[in-house]
């Protein structure tokens, strides 16, 4: 019995990840070639096109790819975890541009973090737990760049109706200061709030929350504020 046929033996069991194995694969690739990825992993191009068609791999062949893809086995074999060590980064890290993906579809980031809406909570575990994907063309005519994407989630009550806790929340971290009204992500008392900000001609901000119940704050032109990024996109499960 080969090695190949023994670490294939210790598949772990996680069926519902297993069979996305394909697209990690995919992610972890980018724009190298199969036939690169083949030659240094060792493995024949036939099983890298049919793991990349949605085959199973055994363990040498998962240890083999992420080691020439550079990407976390752990993530690659099972989608858990950060997609390369190091993804865990403080606040809301930049993807890696090795792992954003090609095709019909990019894919956001989804980050362990809550934005608080009021008296919402703050989690300190800034992992990418999972990812969202959005159709290349619909993020062209938004304007975005999924290498400047971000999904966190939403709590608390202080942005009702327009933002419920527990919504999701795509960040664009591209922009970082309000030049335009709108709903932006902010760094505040050590926690990051989803808040709606105006400015004034002269510079002045109004901070405020769409819940009447919440006051407004007012900052002036040289006060600083920690912008992580402004909301693109927000989505909402119906059951």
């Amino acid at each position: 019995m080969d090695a190949s046929t023994e670490l294939g033996r210790q598949r772990p069991s996680l069926p519902d990840e297993v069979g996305r194995f394909g697209e990690r694969l995919r992610l972890a690739i980018g724009s190298r070639s199969q036939r690169g990825v083949s030659e240094e992993s060792g493995l024949s191009s036939g099983t890298v096109h049919n793991l990349l068609s949605g085959g199973t791999p055994n363990l040498l062949s998962a240890v083999l790819l992420a080691d020439v893809t550079g990407v976390n086995l752990e993530w690659l074999a099972t989608g858990q975890g950060p997609i390369r060590h190091g993804d865990a980064l403080e606040g809301i890290a930049r993807e890696p541009a090795q792992a954003r993906d090609a095709g019909e579809f990019a894919t956001a980031p989804f980050y362990d973090v809550e934005a608080s809406c009021g008296h919402g909570a703050w989690n300190c575990e800034e992992n990418i737990v999972n990812r969202l994907a959005f159709r290349r063309d619909w993020l062209r005519q938004e304007g975005l760049d999924p290498a400047h994407l971000a999904a966190i989630r939403a709590r608390g009550d202080s942005m009702e109706p327009t933002i419920q806790s527990g919504d999701t929340l795509l960040v664009d971290r591209r922009v970082t200061t309000p030049r335009a009204d709108g709903i932006y992500i902010i760094e505040q008392d050590g926690g990051l709030s989803a808040k709606r900000i105006q400015r004034a001609p002269d510079g002045t901000l109004y901070i405020r929350s769409d819940n009447p119940a919440y006051r407004e704050i007012v900052m002036s032109p040289d006060a600083t504020l920690n912008i992580i990024g402004r909301l693109a996109w927000f989505g909402r499960r119906t059951l």
